[in-house]
C-alpha cells in the first residue's frame, strides 16, 4: 500500500511540474542554460503570458513600435533578464511610458535586469503619473549594468533615467545621459526613492539635462512620503539641473527628514548634496567647494561610478522647513 502511495505521490508531482512549464522555442525558461530568447515584440509579448520567475535573454537587439504587454500594468515583469549587451530601442511609442510597468524576481541574488542598453524617447507621455527610461516601478529585484540614452520630457508628476520610481529595490552600475523632466520630480536613475530601496554606483553622464517645476536630483529627485532606510552611495552625476524648486546634486527633496546618513560616498557638480530637507538632520553630506573650505565639487566628464573624487562629511548649515 506503501508503495503504491509514493508511486502516486511521484506521478502527481512529475505531472504538475510538466503541466505548469512552458516550452518556448525550444527553451523552458527555467534556468540561463535555457532562458528564453527575446528576438522580437512578438517574443516579448508570448512570454508575458508565462513568465513568472522565468529566466530571459535578449538575443538580439530590437525596437519598438507598439507598446509591450509588459509596459501595461495588466502584466507586471517577476523574472530575470539578460540583456547580453544588446539594446532595445523606442521613440515616443503610443501609450508606453516605460518597456516595464513593474520588476522584481523571486531572488534577491540574481539581478532582475542585467546587461540592458535603452534607446529611448518619450515626449508625450501617457496619463499615468510616471516615466521612467527603462522601468515604472522598481520592487524586490536588482536592476544591475543597465543603461539609458536618450529624452524623457513629460507633464505628467515623476520621470527617472531608469525607474520612476524605486521602493525595496537595487539599482547599482547603471549610466544615463540624455534629458529628464516632469512636473513633480525628475531624477536621473530615480524620479522618486521609497523605503528599503539602493542605489549604488551609478553614473549621469555630462551634458545630462535635468528640470522639474518641484524636485530635481541627479540621482533622485525626490523621496516618497517617508525616507526610511535608503541608500544613495558610490555614485557619480555631472548632470545640469534647472527650473526645480528644489535642487540637489544627489537628490532634491527629502521629505519628513529622517536618518539620510546613507547617502554617502557620492559625487556631483550641481548645488548641494541634497537640495531641501523637510526637517533638520545632523551629519549630512555637502559639498560645496565655493562656500565652505575643504570642501569641493568636480566639473570632470568621467563616466566611471567609483572615479575616486573626495566626499566629506559635514553638518547641513541651513534647516529647511518647507512644507509641500
Amino acid at each position: 500500500m506503501a508503495k503504491k502511495f509514493c508511486a502516486a505521490l511521484v506521478f502527481v508531482m512529475v505531472f504538475s511540474g510538466m503541466a505548469f512549464s512552458y516550452t518556448y522555442k525550444g527553451n523552458d525558461g527555467l534556468s540561463w542554460e535555457s532562458a528564453y530568447i527575446i528576438n522580437s515584440v512578438e517574443d516579448m509579448d508570448t512570454l508575458a503570458d508565462n513568465a513568472d520567475g522565468s529566466y530571459y535573454k535578449l538575443g538580439k537587439s530590437i525596437t519598438l513600435t507598439t507598446a509591450p504587454r509588459w509596459s501595461t500594468q495588466s502584466y507586471s515583469f517577476n523574472g530575470y533578464l539578460d540583456g547580453q549587451g544588446n539594446t532595445i530601442t523606442y521613440n515616443n511609442v503610443s501609450g508606453m511610458n516605460y518597456i516595464f510597468y513593474s520588476v522584481s524576481a523571486p531572488s534577491s541574488e540574481i539581478p532582475a535586469l542585467q546587461n540592458l542598453n535603452v534607446n529611448g524617447t518619450i515626449t508625450d507621455a501617457a496619463s499615468s503619473g510616471s516615466c521612467g527610461g527603462i522601468i515604472g516601478s522598481l520592487g524586490n529585484g536588482i536592476v544591475d549594468k543597465c543603461t539609458f540614452t536618450g529624452t524623457i520630457r513629460t507633464n505628467e508628476a515623476v520621470a527617472g533615467g531608469i525607474a520612476a520610481t524605486i521602493s525595496g529595490g537595487t539599482i547599482r552600475n547603471c549610466t544615463v545621459s540624455g534629458t529628464i523632466r516632469a512636473r513633480t520630480s525628475a531624477g536621473g536613475i530615480a524620479g522618486e526613492m521609497w523605503s528599503d530601496a539602493t542605489i549604488e554606483n551609478c553614473t549621469v553622464q555630462k551634458g545630462t539635462k535635468i528640470s522639474s517645476t518641484g524636485s530635481a536630483g541627479g540621482i533622485v529627485g525626490a523621496s516618497g512620503e517617508v525616507w526610511r532606510n535608503n541608500t544613495i552611495r558610490g555614485c557619480v552625476s555631472m548632470a545640469e539641473l534647472s527650473e526645480a524648486d528644489d535642487k540637489g546634486g544627489i537628490i532634491g527633496y527629502v521629505n519628513y527628514g529622517g536618518d539620510v546618513s546613507g547617502i554617502t560616498g557620492n559625487t556631483y557638480t550641481a548645488g548641494k548634496a541634497i537640495g531641501t530637507l523637510e526637517d533638520p538632520v545632523n551629519d549630512n553630506q555637502r559639498i560645496d567647494g565655493t562656500e565652505d573650505s575643504g570642501n569641493s565639487s568636480s566639473d570632470d566628464d568621467s563616466s566611471g561610478c567609483n572615479s575616486g573624487f573626495g566626499v566629506l562629511l559635514f553638518p547641513l548649515i541651513a534647516v529647511f522647513t518647507k512644507k509641500r
